[in-house]
């Protein structure tokens, strides 16, 4: 019997150093079949170059001028045909077996549309660990809805819509929360799926005040959503 298709998709910008990483743990999944599919978010190191050399494993590259990682992610989204649909960011790492284990759950659980699993951060080793004395960040593993570690059944992003691409940062929180509302089915894998790297720019990032104030207006927004009262 054909096993479904996996559409894997990557929003990538500036991603040089890590993209390898990425791929390599995509490649190294045990289910087939797959299809890779890498929007390139106008980058200007050598994103191009890293991507390229996987096009003879058939990844599918495909180039545009900068537009934020929700217009990418949508891009990604407009080139799968796949009855699934996995994401990686290109600066993190998928576990092995992560598809293969998602597969298995939805098939185990008909009424899941979504599989999510544990993360688990960690310092990208070519940073100095004293830089990061005075960062908080959760070192044990953690269920998670991040985008990354979800197995998505494709039939959900045409339910629930693509990326807001009026969100500069929180885009995960968003869309899940938008699925949330329309009775999207999430259910947990009890196993590490994915590594999520932390580095100079997304730690930067995360700590931006401006950032944690549209994380604090999405939660807020989830929050009302379960007060309004049931149609």
């Amino acid at each position: 019997m054909n096993e479904p298709l996996i559409s894997v998709l990557i929003a990538a910008y500036n991603a040089e150093k890590y993209l390898s990483e990425a791929l390599d743990s995509v490649y190294a999944q045990d289910y087939c079949p797959i299809e890779v599919v890498l929007v390139d978010d106008g980058s200007t190191d050598g994103t191009a170059a890293v991507a390229r050399r996987y096009t003879t494993q058939g990844l599918q590259y495909h180039h545009q001028s900068n537009q934020g990682v929700a217009a990418t992610r949508n891009a990604c989204l407009s080139f799968a045909t796949g009855e699934f649909i996995a994401f990686i960011d290109a600066d993190d790492i998928w576990l092995p077996g992560k598809l293969s284990s998602q597969m298995a759950a939805i098939e185990q659980r008909p009424e899941a549309d979504v599989i999510s699993g544990k993360i688990k951060q960690f310092i990208s080793p070519e940073l100095d660990a004293a830089e990061f004395q005075n960062v908080k960040y959760v070192k044990e593993e953690t269920q998670s809805h991040m985008i990354s570690a979800c197995l998505f059944r494709r039939a959900v992003f045409d339910q629930v819509g693509p990326f807001d691409v009026h969100k500069p940062s929180g885009v995960d929180m968003d869309w899940v929360r938008r699925a949330k509302q329309q009775d999207i089915t999430f259910s947990a894998l009890d196993q590490l799926v994915y590594q999520r790297r932390l580095h100079h720019t997304n730690l930067g990032r995360n700590r931006s005040a401006e950032n944690y104030q549209l994380r604090f207006r999405i939660l807020k927004e989830a929050i009302d959503d379960q007060r309004k009262p049931k149609p």
